[in-house]
């Protein structure tokens, strides 16, 4: 009479199919969460550029207001930008102070989206005088 051995005595190499299938998620759920953060690093990234273009913008126009020979006129002006190749809409409001001598400039800058919506990007409060 033969006798079996319960003992398996054949070694076997390699990864099971569940350990293959676990390591696979593993990796899955890693690559994903490294997708995502590059994502909003990038996001970021830009949202400071945009800011950063809104408040050249906003410098631009304030020194161009300081440096004319006159000063503005009181009201609203609208003026449509091409800045680092995006559209931009610049809205100046000039108002009077207690001061006759000194003016309130209040700036948006307005970015056009790609939805054709404009998104404000920046508010800025400025004062020019004559002070001739």
């Amino acid at each position: 009479m033969m006798m079996y051995s319960l003992v398996n005595t054949r070694r076997e190499y390699g990864f099971t199919i569940l350990e293959v299938m676990v390591a696979l998620i593993i990796f899955g759920l890693m690559a994903t969460a490294i997708d995502k953060g590059l994502a909003l690093t990038i996001e970021a990234q830009q949202r400071v550029r945009h800011r950063t273009f809104a408040t050249m913008i906003a410098q631009n126009q304030m020194a161009e207001l300081r440096i004319a020979k006159v000063l503005p006129s009181i009201g609203q002006s609208k003026k449509d930008l091409d800045f680092a190749n995006i559209e931009w809409k610049l809205v100046t409001n000039i108002s009077t102070t207690e001061d006759p001598k000194v003016l309130r400039v209040d700036l948006e800058i307005f970015r056009k989206l790609k939805s054709d919506e404009w998104f404000k990007e920046l508010q800025f409060l400025g004062f020019v005088a004559n002070i001739q």
